[in-house]
């Protein structure tokens, strides 16, 4: 399969993926939602309460941070989004925890222990067993890392309950609790798929997002795990909305800092800084989805949409049963231009109302993955990494694409071929996905009102 530039640019970064840890027959070994024992039910109600009362650590009246936050001993050098429990391998539940976030460069070679405050009140240091580099280029100064520690405690019995990083010469772990994170546990959802959407941030419009969901629902969608950052009100109920239904998880964070608390990055900017930003949010999605059958990577503003296949789990299913050996498939993009002229009147959303679009793309395709069979940090939001003994496909045009909704920003955007530039969009009349919203359009208004208007859901 012929990889784009941009899979090029990265390709050094994620050669780490083959020599690191692999999660093995994750979905076969982790607990399906309606099979958690119940210590960790138990475990979950207690944590739900965001305090922690043990005789081993301070008492403290401050919840756990959301993500992301500082390291102590580290000042503003290194920021945690997530902690993830899962399992390394066949048989062993809840026997490694995975730590997202971003490390300067200058700790490269820094040695990091992992410390867990378990539900009896003990906290134990461990060795990290890996510690995953994304890419390191000379413009970066926080890049994305993971951190993979074993636990050493029976997970089912004794449950981490918050969990962080220390590192030095002399590593040691503190009692403070609002610098611990509290962890996610991975299950199974053998039978479903799982969407990675990246970014929402205060440029999503409610009217997109509620388009998007409803389209994709109806194409068979369950779970969509959405990082929000700086949202508009509006946006934060309409998700509120969804999570509670049961199709959304929200994961909110905050990005790392300058020091005296200046921001490093904004979101938006598509720099090799924002690459190392965004990709801490795939590493989180990745393990937190593990126990999913797919999982797939696709912006707010991106529809996957099937020509032949009437719902993905078809389309997926079709897929493999051709390439059963397959790690993942790419899909490539066709560009529908928002800041040219509308050309369906009749539809009051932009997926109905821009249905010009550019030729198929493979720049910054997006992708549908077995976890199982990639490597451990071996996902990103234009690439994968292949698992042994699997490989990545390209999905042909005639059976799906993705068509993505995006202002023209520069002279140059996309492909210089004539008829799959930005500029030049009008060559292709694509209603693919306007058809499928237009009878969903008068029901996607009444729930923007009911939500928005009543608070009725």
């Amino acid at each position: 399969m012929r990889r784009p530039k941009l899979k090029r640019i990265f390709a050094g970064g994620l050669l780490f993926g083959s020599l690191m840890l692999v999660y093995t027959s994750i979905t076969n070994t982790l607990p399906e939602d309606n099979e958690v024992t119940a210590g960790i039910k138990g475990f979950e109600k207690e944590s739900a309460k965001g305090n922690i009362k043990t005789k081993s650590v301070e008492n403290s009246n401050k919840s756990f941070l959301p993500g992301s936050y500082r390291v102590w001993g580290f000042s503003n050098d290194i920021f945690l989004l997530s902690v993830v429990v899962g399992n390394s391998s066949s048989g062993h539940v809840w026997d490694h925890i995975t730590i997202q976030g971003w490390e300067h460069l200058k700790y490269e070679k820094t040695s990091i222990i992992c410390c867990v405050l378990y539900k009896s009140g003990s906290i134990q240091s461990v060795n990290t067993t890996s510690k995953l580099r994304w890419t390191l280029d000379k413009n970066t100064k926080m890049v994305a890392k993971q951190y993979v520690c074993p636990n050493n405690v029976d997970g089912l019995k004794d449950p981490p309950k918050a969990v962080t990083i220390s590192g030095g010469t002399k590593p040691a772990c503190h009692r403070r609790h609002n610098w611990y994170l509290r962890p996610h546990y991975a299950q199974a959802h053998k039978k479903e798929i799982a969407v990675c959407t990246k970014v929402v941030s205060r440029n999503t419009l409610a009217d997109d997002i509620l388009a998007w969901f409803e389209v994709h629902r109806r194409l068979g969608v369950k779970k969509v795990l959405v990082y929000t950052y700086d949202i508009d009100p509006s946006v934060g109920k309409i998700l509120q909305h969804y999570k509670s239904v049961g199709m959304a998880e929200l994961i909110s964070f905050r990005l790392p800092q300058k020091d005296q608390g200046e921001q490093l990055v904004e979101i938006g900017p598509k720099d090799i800084q924002a690459w190392n930003i965004e990709q801490t949010l795939m590493n989180d999605c990745f393990v937190r989805s593990n126990g999913y059958k797919h999982v797939v990577v696709l912006d707010v503003d991106e529809y996957l949409i099937p020509i032949k296949a009437k719902t993905w789990p078809e389309l997926f299913d079709k897929l493999w049963k051709k390439s059963p050996n397959a790690a993942g498939f790419s899909f490539k993009v066709n560009i529908h231009v928002t800041s040219g002229a509308v050309t369906n009147t009749i539809s009051k959303f932009t997926a109905g109302k821009y249905t010009n679009r550019t030729g198929a793309l493979a720049e910054r395709m997006k992708h549908v993955i077995r976890p199982d069979r990639l490597p451990a940090g071996g996902l990103s939001t234009n690439s994968f990494t292949s698992g042994k003994g699997y490989r990545g496909f390209w999905v042909s045009e005639a059976d799906a694409t993705v068509h993505h909704f995006r202002s023209c920003k520069t002279s140059n955007d996309w492909d210089k071929d004539i008829d799959k530039t930005c500029q030049n969009p009008g060559r292709f009349r694509d209603m693919s996905v306007a058809n499928i919203f237009a009878p969903l359009e008068n029901g996607v208004m009444k729930l923007k009102a009911s939500i928005l208007n009543n608070g009725h859901h």
